[in-house]
């Protein structure tokens, strides 16, 4: 570091400054992934409802509205009653509310539906870039940490791996899954990441899990978000297992987790209401 006058060391006057500078730098970074992502898929914006489209929007009762609201919470994602033998078992009412209020916004008219996933594709590539500015401090790796969650999120939001699910609009279920995930990682991180009561690793850990269950009600496999706060837990605990800190009781969160699983789990059968879908050909 730098030092003033010989045997005086020059007192940190400019550190607001610097955080407000580090703030700035931060936005910046946001702003610029999600101007890659829309500048990347905005031709998607005028595409027509293709293939799984049609059957999930256009010939869907739930989203056109011909159906109660309330069949939302017994109805699969193409418009079928769980129960019904032709059902995929594919329970997602919190996709099909957002279809269906596009569809009560703009009708059969594309361009909402298709602002939407890039929105969403937006915002999940800068919660990546939060979550790797959560993550990398937890790993000891604090040089350039800006720099490489720049870096990763690009990669996120460039992908090719996720043309179909921003531009074909059933990918909504796949995207806003992806959000409320995201969103429960770094929720859980919250109690990796300094001491917390027992009342607040609580409360964060339930909103976690809450998270994670509106993952699950937006895309089956959402609820493998608390599998990864599990992982998140054992890989943490490892690394810091020689250290007396907030590490040590990894054993009472990974118990919560398990606690908060069980229900979503019965749930998620429960709305099963039969055998699993038999495919064909």
């Amino acid at each position: 570091e730098y030092m003033g006058v010989v045997g005086h060391v020059m007192p940190p006057k400019h550190k607001p400054a610097t955080q407000a500078t580090s703030a700035i730098l931060s936005f910046l970074q946001w702003i610029s992934v999600s101007g890659v992502v829309f500048v990347l898929f905005f031709n998607s914006i005028n595409g027509d409802f293709v293939f799984d489209d049609v059957e999930a929007v256009v010939n869907n009762p739930d989203v056109l509205q011909t159906s109660a609201l309330s069949s939302l919470l017994s109805n699969d994602f193409w418009g079928f009653p769980m129960s019904n033998a032709l059902s995929h078992k594919s329970y997602r009412p919190l996709t099909v509310l957002t279809l269906r209020i596009c569809h009560h916004m703009t009708g059969l008219s594309p361009q909402l539906y298709h602002f939407w996933n890039i929105a969403l594709h937006s915002i999940n590539s800068v919660l990546v870039f939060r979550l790797c500015r959560d993550l990398l401090p937890l790993s000891g790796t604090l040089s350039n940490v800006p720099d490489i969650a720049s870096i990763t999120a690009l990669l996120f939001a460039t992908h090719p791996i996720h043309v179909e699910a921003v531009a074909s609009i059933v990918g909504r279920a796949e995207l806003l899954s992806g959000t409320f995930f995201l969103l429960a990682l770094r929720c859980y991180l919250k109690t990796l990441s300094k001491p917390l009561t027992t009342s607040r690793t609580i409360f964060w850990i339930s909103v976690s899990a809450a998270l994670s269950f509106l993952a699950m009600l937006s895309k089956e496999q959402g609820i493998t978000a608390m599998g990864v706060n599990v992982l998140l837990e054992v890989v943490t605990y490892l690394m810091h297992r020689h250290t007396t800190n907030q590490f040590t009781q990894p054993f009472f969160r990974i118990f919560l987790l398990i606690l908060l699983t069980v229900p979503m789990l019965m749930f998620r059968v429960y709305v099963m209401q039969g055998p699993p879908p038999a495919f064909a050909r």
